[in-house]
C-alpha cells in the first residue's frame, strides 16, 4: 500500500526535479486550459488509485494506472513527451503554473460538491421510497375483528 503510494509521489518528483524547467515554449505546447483539465484527471486518478489501495485491489496496478493515464492523453490527442514538455514549460513559469494549478484545485472542488450533491440526492431519493413503501405497508393492514 504505502509501496504504490511511494512509487506514485516518485513519478510525480521526478517529473517535476529531474529536468530544468524550459524558459522557452516548446513548438508543441499544450493550451493551459487543456493542461488543466488534463492535471484535473490525473489527480482523479490518483484519488481512484488511493481507493484501490485502501480496499486492497492491489492486482495489476501500475498496468492499470499507465493505462489510465494514456487514456488521459489520447483523448486529448497528446504525447507524453509533450504532456512532459508542457508540464516542464508551465512550471518553469510561476504565474502560468499558479493560474493552472488554482484552476486545477476549483475544478477538482466543483467535481467533489457535484459528487456530494449527487450522492445527497440519491441518499434523499431512497429515504423517499422507504417513506412511501412504510406508509403502502400500513395503508394495507387488516384491522383486527374484536
Amino acid at each position: 500500500m504505502k509501496t504504490i503510494s511511494i512509487l506514485l509521489l516518485s513519478v510525480f518528483v521526478v517529473l517535476s526535479c529531474s529536468r530544468t524547467y524550459e524558459k522557452t515554449s516548446p513548438k508543441d505546447l499544450i493550451p493551459a486550459d487543456i493542461m488543466k483539465d488534463i492535471l484535473v484527471d490525473m489527480y482523479v486518478l490518483e484519488a481512484s488509485v488511493r481507493n484501490c489501495i485502501t480496499a486492497n485491489k492491489k492486482d495489476s496496478l501500475p498496468q492499470w494506472i499507465a493505462q489510465e493515464m494514456n487514456v488521459i492523453l489520447r483523448k486529448r490527442n497528446i504525447h507524453y513527451d509533450q504532456f512532459e514538455s508542457s508540464y516542464s514549460y508551465y512550471m518553469g513559469n510561476e504565474k502560468k503554473s499558479q493560474k493552472i494549478m488554482e484552476n486545477v484545485v476549483n475544478r477538482l472542488i466543483e467535481k467533489e460538491t457535484e459528487s456530494s450533491l449527487k450522492s445527497q440526492h440519491a441518499q434523499k431519493q431512497d429515504s423517499i421510497t422507504l417513506e412511501i413503501t412504510a406508509t403502502d405497508v400500513v395503508n394495507k393492514i387488516v384491522p383486527l375483528k374484536k
